[in-house]
């Protein structure tokens, strides 16, 4: 198989050269990145409120983050600070039932 003039010229021309290299790379560097991205996953959290002393009715809510010790929450125009929190039920999937221990906040 013979290069005739033509591929002769094209293969000594170093900007076409180096092109074909950017443009290879970058299609290998995309096809990496998008193999080695993790899944993403959304975990939903319903979240059951119950105030410490009994005299506030419980409160479920939903939320996109689970509760924090510390953290305050308003419930029915008051504020609550959470004491303790513990899972009802295994998570399942992207599902998560918790349950948040409240006392009255202090302000």
């Amino acid at each position: 198989m013979e290069i005739t003039k033509w591929e002769r010229f094209w293969m000594s021309f170093r900007l076409y050269q180096l092109w074909c290299f950017l443009v290879l790379n970058l299609r290998i560097l995309w096809g990496v990145s998008h193999s080695k991205r993790p899944p993403r996953f959304v975990i939903e959290y319903r979240v059951s409120y119950l105030e410490a002393g009994g005299s506030y009715p419980c409160t479920i809510a939903n939320a996109d983050r689970p509760p924090q010790v510390g953290h305050r929450v308003i419930l029915g125009g008051n504020r609550f600070e959470i004491i303790e929190v513990s899972p009802l039920r295994p998570p399942r999937g992207t599902f998560c039932f918790l349950q948040a221990l409240c006392k009255e906040a202090e302000d």
